[in-house]
Parts: structure tokens; sequence; C-alpha cells
């Protein structure tokens, strides 16, 4: 599919050079594997006794979870419900969601006190028993989920109330329906990770696992256009789509489970004609459900040329959030949504298009969209599990962040730390990945800052500044701290440059064992921490009068991987193919006489080149590796010289600038075969043996 627009939302990396000086036995350069952990089966137990007065389940649960069933109203203004979470028998500690006439919220209750942790929502059983009633009652479905450190009430299809906790971890669960109401069917489900991708390549036995829902749906073979004619299916790298039109009305097809949420959908879309294309999500039925709804831009339709939000509630339809700009026709685009407890975000070419709050649906499917006769085709569909933070601090809401040193309270629209001590506030989920944690600080007569990777009371990581004048050590710099149980240390200490404005944009990227800060834009300062990638975050300040506002966590994508193997042979059988097809492909032919093969791709910002040496001590010889170099000028750029002597496990690592020897070590090969990776990290250039740093060095 020629001009297909394909891309994983990643960034790209600089101009890679690989030269072979002396080939050792079996070097192979390969990029990063990322699988899917297969779902775990959990073992049924004797049921846990809980607090009392309540229905124990018999199952246990050992992570995130969802709690279904029916929901008979008999009288709501007598409704009085209960369920016991997380329920510990060693401590009898539990979270509580409480649900009394039409009010619900979820509390901790902890060494006998009930805290909230969440704010207060509120059921209006008048819509829901609205045209429902018969024989005075009325039986709805509702769900009580837990997924990771976000809880959630859901009767019918909307969200009631929300919760958040990230401390109790016990495994009973139970309820009571007290007054007003009855339980039936009630049932347990873990939840697991969640990704599945599709790129339509069926063969004539493969299933579809879609559930074509409206409208007409197929599988394309090939592309649609002049010289489609031409094209031969064996020969094409990727010759399907899925097609979709409607001629009156919408086409809708699905994909999923009615559980998901917090979910990252994403697919590529090339829209034919005058209608409409976009994503599915919180799909329940074909008469609720919300969706990215995209028009053309030379459409004459009242809704022309916009990007919209749109949520279907009981057949009734309504715009969210909507944007200028359309599509062209006959082009491929990438439309990506972010779900994560009711907080949408939409990305057109991976550019951020809107965010926008929608909680009348809590949970549910994903899937495509099309409207008009001439059709979308679809392709390249990816989901994935998705989390993210955004907090302005409009109200305080209970359990979102945690204490962890000093006083905190949320007033003015802002986060705000008593002066006078050291103070941390953190929220998030400790087992988040790869992120930017970002937000607006005001703070004056001391130092404020951000926490990242934080795993407990004595291991985390902290960016702070303090202006000039400010009584801190370190006034006028702005420093990373690493603390251990050991105690707290600098990494990287950088002066201050002089603030613009009275508050100050704080950023901070945690990904692949490297630490970078930004203040306003501006780096700050960057360090490498090892193979630390994650934690929970929060909020920094000593002996000032700091406010922060906007805190916001956003998940970086994973990295993009491209194969380049050695295999250099030339491809006899179906030469023609061989530019684009074999495992020389990647590279340009060197000229008779020279073994230096350049990489045919541009690689900007960082990137990591990873290799295997196997044998070692077999034989001697040296392996050159360049990034960041120019093909005309051989000595440009970074170069890893990888050194083997015969009969010797020792390698001799050598780091090259231009023609200038900048590091050098020597390394053991424990490995067979020894992987090897060359990289660079924001300033920094890595080398490593085996699995262990053995060069490091600032550029």
């Amino acid at each position: 599919m020629a001009g297909k627009f394909v891309c994983p939302g990643v960034r790209t990396v600089a101009l890679l050079l690989l030269t072979i000086a002396t080939a050792l036995c079996g070097c192979l350069l390969a990029g990063l594997a990322w699988a899917q952990p297969a779902p775990q089966e959990v073992p049924q137990a004797e049921a846990v006794h809980g607090p009392e007065g309540y229905e124990m389940l018999e199952e246990r649960v050992r992570g995130p979870f969802v709690i279904g069933g029916e929901l008979t109203i008999n009288e709501p203004a007598e409704v009085e419900l209960r369920f016991v979470l997380n329920y510990d028998p060693q401590t009898g500690e539990y979270l509580l969601l409480e649900v009394a006439e039409d009010r619900a919220q979820f509390f901790a209750i902890v060494d006998g006190g009930r805290a909230p942790i969440g704010l207060l929502g509120e059921v209006d059983w008048a819509s829901v028993l609205e045209g429902e009633e018969e024989n005075g009652s009325v039986t709805i479905p509702f769900t009580v989920r837990r997924a990771e450190w976000r809880l959630a009430l859901i009767v019918g299809t909307e969200v009631v109330c929300r919760g958040y906790d990230f401390q109790q971890t016990g495994p009973g669960i139970g309820y009571q329906a007290v007054g007003g109401c009855e339980i039936t069917d009630i049932y347990l489900q873990e939840l697991g990770d969640m990704f599945f991708s599709d790129d339509f390549m069926w063969d004539s036995a493969g299933e579809s696992t879609w559930e074509n829902v409206q409208g007409q749906w197929r599988q394309q073979s090939l592309r649609v256009d002049a010289q489609a004619g031409s094209m031969q299916a064996p020969k094409s790298a990727n010759a399907f789509s899925y097609f979709g039109k409607a001629q009156d009305g919408r086409a809708l097809t699905v994909n999923g489970f009615w559980c998901w949420d917090e979910y990252s959908f994403q697919a590529a879309m090339r829209p034919a004609g005058m209608g409409a294309c976009g994503l599915v999500f919180y799909y329940h039925d074909p008469q609720n459900y919300a969706a990215i709804r995209w028009t053309p831009k030379l459409s004459t339709a009242p809704d022309a040329d916009s990007l919209s939000l749109i949520a279907v509630k009981d057949g009734h339809e309504s715009v969210r959030r909507s944007v200028a700009g359309g599509y062209i026709t006959q082009r491929w685009y990438q439309l990506r949504v972010n779900a994560c407890a009711g907080l949408v975000q939409c990305y057109l070419d991976d550019v951020l298009m809107f965010s926008e709050q929608i909680d009348e649906f809590g949970q549910g499917l994903v899937g495509l969209l099309a409207e008009g006769a001439a059709g979308v085709f679809f392709d390249d569909t990816e989901l994935a599990g998705f989390d993210l933070l955004a907090d302005t601090f409009a109200q305080a809401v209970p359990g979102r962040w945690r204490v962890m040193r000093g006083r905190w309270r949320v007033a003015n629209g802002a986060m705000r730390a008593a002066t006078g001590q050291e103070s941390i506030a953190a929220a998030g989920c400790p087992s988040w990945k790869r992120y930017a944690f970002g937000a607006t600080v005001k703070a004056k007569g001391g130092s404020a800052g951000l926490v990242v990777g934080y795993q407990g009371v004595n291991q985390y990581y902290i960016f702070r500044w303090a202006d000039k004048g400010s009584k801190q050590d370190y006034a006028g710099r702005a420093q990373i701290v690493i603390v251990t149980p050991e105690g707290p240390g600098v990494i990287a200490d950088k002066p201050l440059a002089k603030p613009k404005a009275a508050s100050r944009r704080a950023q901070v990227w945690l990904a692949d064992g490297l630490i970078t800060c930004s203040l306003d834009g501006q780096i700050a300062a960057e360090a490498v921490c090892g193979d630390v990638s994650g934690g929970t975050v929060g909020l920094y300040s000593q002996g000032a009068q700091a406010a922060f506002d906007d805190a916001r966590v956003i998940m970086l994508p994973p990295k993009r991987v491209a194969r380049v193997l050695k295999e250099f042979a030339d491809a006899k059988t179906h030469w023609e193919m061989s530019e684009w097809a074999s495992t020389k492909a990647p590279w340009v032919t060197p000229p008779e006489g020279s073994n230096v093969w350049w990489s045919k791709g541009d690689y900007w910002g960082d990137k990591c080149v990873r290799f295997e040496l196997s044998d070692v001590g077999s034989k001697s010889g040296t392996v050159k590796t360049i990034i960041e170099g120019d093909p005309k000028t051989p000595a440009s750029g970074f170069a890893l010289l990888v050194t083997a002597a015969k009969g010797s496990k020792d390698l001799r690592v050598a780091l090259m600038h231009g023609e200038e020897e900048v590091a050098s070590a020597t390394a053991e090969a424990r490995s067979d075969p020894c992987p090897i990776s060359f990289e660079r990290k924001g300033r920094f250039i890595i080398a490593t043996v085996d699995g262990q740093v053995t060069i490091e060095y600032e550029s």
C-alpha cells in the first residue's frame, strides 16, 4: 500500500553507520523486541472472612478486578448498599464503597478510622427508573472496578463516583444490600494486560475478531488505485486493509471486551469520499458509545472540516468537543484516542488535537467508524493499556495525592506546601514506566521541585531548584538528587537560568535509565539513573511558599525498532525485490574494496544500537559502530570500537569522537553470545557490555 501512513507514535533517531572492520564470528545487529506477557490463571482459595454482616466472595483477588452483577431497585429513597474491597484479614483494613439513597463514595478503613478517597457522587435514580419500572422495581447492571490505583462505580453505563488508592492490597471482596435494593448474579473478574493489533492480513482460513454492528465491512485485498491490477498479493509487504461503508447512517465494527478502560487505541485510515471516519471507544451497544468523528475538509455538510468527540447516549448523539480541520480524501492518516478514567485525548498523526472529560461511559469496547457510500479503508489497528494524570487542583480530591512528608492543602486553584520543612505529595501508580511529568510551579523563599521514580520513602529522585537569594546552600542551582536508604546524593548540578516570570513550567522525563529536567522549555539538568524507569510522581518543596498547578503525567510511546541484519548476501531469487525485501535492503552496498556498510535511514534524537558477539576469544578482530556520522566524512560522529583477542574473554572498548579517543575500558564477555549496546541518552553516550555499563561519556 504505497503512501500509507504507518507510525506507532514513537520518536525517530539519528543517522547510523555500521562499519565491520574485521568480521567476528556471528556478529548480529538487532533491535529490541517487545513481548506481551501471557495472562496468568488465578488459583481459587477458601473464602476470606470479612467484616461482620458482609457476604464475602470465595475468590481472592491479587490485582486489578471488576465486580459485576444486577442491581434491583425497589425503593430509591431507601437504598443502602456497601462493598468491601481488598479486605486484609491480618490487619482488618479494607476499602469501602458506600451507596446511601442517591449518594455514593469510596473510603479507606485504616486503624478503625474512615477516610474518603474520592469525591462524593450522586445517582440519578429518576433517570435510571424512567421508562424501565416494572412491578414497582427496576433491574440494571452495575460494575465496581479497580484498575491499579483507580476505583469506580458504574451504574448502567454511567460513572457514579471514582476513588484513588495504591496502598490496600488485601484479597477479600464482599458486599451487603441493607435496604431498598437487591443484588443478584454477582461475579468477580480479574483484569489482565490489554493488548491487541490487527493489520488485517488474514489468510483464507483466518477468522475476524471484529463484530460488525452496522453498515458493510469486508477485508480489502491490495490497494484500490490505477496500478492495483498489476499488483500481486504474495509480493506485497502489506496487501490488506479493512473497508467499511454505509449507504445510509453510520457503519460500526467493534472489538475487545466490555470491561476495558484505560487504553490507547489507534488506527491508520484512508477516507475515500465525503462521509466521515473515526474511532469508537467505550462502546456498550449501538445506542451507547463514544467516538472520535472526523469529517472532510471540502464537504458542504454543516459539520464539515471538523474533528469531534461525540457521545451517543440512549440513542441521542451530542458533540462534546470539536476543533477545526478536516481530512483530504484518498490520503492515509493515523488517528489515536487515549481513554483513561473518562479523560479523553485525541491525537492526529501524533499531534494532540484536544483533551476532554466524559463520564457517561466508564468502560467498553473499541471500534472503527465509517460514513458514506464511498467508504473508508482502515489498517494497522493497535490497542494497549494506558494511564495518565491530569490535575488542575480546581478542588481537593481526597486520596488522589498522598502526603509523604510535610503538610499540603488545595487552595485557590493550587496545591500548596507549608513552609519551613521538606514536603512531598505523591500520586499515581508505582508500576508507571517511561513518562513525562510536569507542573506549573510558583515558589518563594526556598526551593521547589518534582519527584519521579518514587518507589518508597527511601527510593526516589528529586528535581529541585532554588533561586538566587534563597537560603538553600544550592541557591542559584538546579539539581537532581537520588534518595536511597543510605541517604540523599546529588547526581547532577547546573547553574540556574534567571526566571522570566513569577511561575515556572517544570518538566521531568524518566525513561530508559535517563532523567531529563527542564524549566520553561530549557534543559536544566540531566543524569543517568541506571535501570530505574518508573514509579509514582510527586511535588516537592523545601522551606518555600510553593504552589503547584496543572500537574500532568504523559506516558511516553515505546521505542521504534528497526532490525538491520548482517546477512548482506545478494537475493538471486526474485532479484527485483532485493532492494526492499532482503536483509541487505536497509544498507547501502559499499564500493569494491571497502567493507563499510552505511544504513539508509536517518535517525534523530536518542538512539540505541544493539548487537551480539559470538565465540569471543576464538579469534582476534574489531567491530566498529558509528552513530551520528556522515557518509561523506568517515571520521565524523561517535564511534565505538570493540576489540577481541584470541584466547581471551576480555574485550577492549573504546569511544572515539571524530579521530580522538575520549574514553576506554575493558569488559569481560561472560555470556555467549555477548550482548553489546551503543546509545545516546540525552547528552550522554553510553556503551554496555553484557548488560553492564562500560563507558558513560557526557558530550
